[in-house]
């Protein structure tokens, strides 16, 4: 489990952020990207551990709900094909 905490953002939501799992969100560190996952445990109001679409897990502080149902497994799949083929996807502002 990666014991940093995240902050979510929900200003500016119509920029545009890469899309990444667990494993890649260090390369993105300090930027804005969209990390989908699984909720395993809230062990506050205010934060959740989330499990990434490849089974890592870190810390998410939230300001907002989340969608209850979403294909991980597919997901996981386009943040794979996005980093891949990342001159055909339109990643930053």
């Amino acid at each position: 489990m990666n014991t940093s905490v995240m902050d979510v953002d929900s200003s500016d939501e119509a920029r545009a952020r890469p899309r990444v799992n667990g494993g890649l969100l260090a390369q993105h560190q300090g930027a804005c990207v969209c990390l989908l996952g699984r909720v395993v445990s809230c062990p506050s109001p205010t934060c959740l551990l989330l499990e990434a679409s490849d089974s890592v897990q870190h810390l998410v502080q939230l300001d907002r709900g989340c969608s209850e149902n979403f294909d991980m497994d597919m997901y996981n799949k386009a943040v794979q094909i996005c980093n891949k083929f990342s001159q055909a996807y339109y990643t930053k502002p």
